[in-house]
């Protein structure tokens, strides 16, 4: 009975794991990162869980990883866009504030001498 309770919750937390991937990436579609940054802490203890139990995946839950494997890796994939599209608008912000300083010259000071008078 043990071993059978230890695959039943086990198997609870792979559900669990599951929907909270599924709002992982719903979080980040709507931009709420304080809500993903939580819930990825949530989906790490899960994991951690799973590793204290030594868990051996049968064939029912080797179907639900491979879900949470897409969904992760849709995470990821939408991650590293929007950190792509982020260092492309600091590069042009940083071009911009180069060309900036470059039109701030310290203007001369008038000259009371005039070379051709």
């Amino acid at each position: 009975m043990g071993s059978n309770h230890n695959q039943n919750s086990a198997l609870d937390l792979l559900n669990a794991w599951l929907n909270l991937s599924r709002l992982q990436v719903q979080a980040l579609t709507s931009g709420e990162f304080d809500k993903l940054e939580q819930l990825i802490a949530t989906g790490a203890a899960i994991q951690a869980r799973l590793q204290e139990q030594a868990f051996k995946p049968g064939a029912a839950e080797k179907e639900t990883l491979l879900e949470i494997e897409k969904l992760q890796q849709q995470l990821i994939d939408e991650l590293a866009t929007g950190t792509a599209e982020i260092n492309s608008q600091l590069s042009s912000l940083r071009r911009n504030i180069n060309a900036i300083g470059g039109y701030r010259s310290q203007t001369a000071e008038p000259s009371f001498l005039n070379k051709h008078t």
